[in-house]
């Protein structure tokens, strides 16, 4: 349901999908103005990295999702804006060094030389509020400069447009923070292009933006991602891949010729990837993306 005030990309934002699929899902256009109480339809199929720790926090940056794993389990997952293309988010396995709250804003030197730039005023320090591009919530990284945050620009949330740190929206931020003490680990995943094959035997495709060129692919990435899974190429529809390929709009596609699934009519869904995305520093050849 809509909200006042919230318009096509803000609704898109909060559930991490293009604003486009969203128009397209409800017969809008997308620079449409989107009235109160109007009932939309999100539709939103991912697959699921699968990380080799039972317990912490799966960033992948094509995704632009933060998965939280308990157990073994996902328990939940949260768009995310990560690094601009010419600020990149670092990658790499991490431990949370510290958790604040209503934390100053110390603008790092590289920031206050952008926002110099730009003709804006240019601060040193931002205390807690509605100006502070922090948020309420700081879950600092043993990365340096580097951390998952809250934003005052959650509309901005599931884009590539962050200094390099993990913002998420303040709802999600704040349940986050709840969840994850000093100690925990992570790692930061660059992983573009996902297969899978669920328990009904339906084989599922999922390609991202690769927004830092860091994995080029083709069809023949994916069939060596096939290979890997001992998934048969002759049961692909390999033209459905190089769509898929071709919009990179990070919705998981059915890609195979005659399997069937209840899945395929659920308005959305996650399952996991058969692709072992990552981890320790090193990533599966299948998995098309880097550590």
């Amino acid at each position: 349901m809509v909200a006042a005030g919230d318009s096509l990309a803000s609704v898109a934002s909060r559930y991490g999908v293009p604003p486009e699929l969203v128009a397209a899902s409800n017969g809008l256009d997308p620079q449409a103005s989107v009235l109160p109480d109007t009932q939309l339809r999100i539709v939103s199929r991912r697959l699921v990295p699968a990380p080799s720790f039972s317990d912490g926090v799966l960033v992948n940056v094509p995704q632009r999702l933060l998965f939280l794993y308990r157990g073994g389990v996902l328990v939940r997952s949260y768009p995310a804006a990560v690094g601009r293309p010419d600020w990149r988010t670092p990658l790499g396995d991490f431990a949370v060094i510290n958790r604040l709250e209503d934390m100053d804003w110390y603008v790092p030197r590289s920031i206050q030389r952008e926002m110099q730039r730009e003709g804006k005023p240019v601060r040193t320090r931002v205390p807690p509020g509605p100006d502070n591009a922090l948020g309420r919530h700081w879950i600092g990284l043993n990365m340096p400069g580097i951390g998952i945050h809250g934003t005052n620009e959650p509309d901005n949330v599931y884009g590539f447009v962050s200094h390099g740190c993990i913002r998420l929206h303040p709802d999600d931020i704040a349940q986050l923070f709840g969840q994850l003490k000093r100690g925990a680990i992570g790692t930061i995943a660059y992983v573009p292009l996902l297969l899978a094959r669920d328990e009904a035997g339906v084989v599922w495709f999922e390609a991202n933006p690769d927004a830092y060129d860091r994995a080029p692919a083709s069809l023949d990435t994916v069939r060596a991602m096939a290979v890997e899974q001992g998934i048969d190429a002759a049961s692909i529809d390999w033209a459905r891949v190089q769509a898929a390929l071709d919009r990179r709009d990070g919705q998981a596609v059915e890609v195979g010729l005659d399997a069937q699934s209840e899945l395929r009519n659920l308005p959305g869904f996650m399952i996991p990837s058969g692709s072992k995305a990552v981890f320790s520093r090193r990533i599966s050849a299948i998995s098309t993306g880097d550590l």
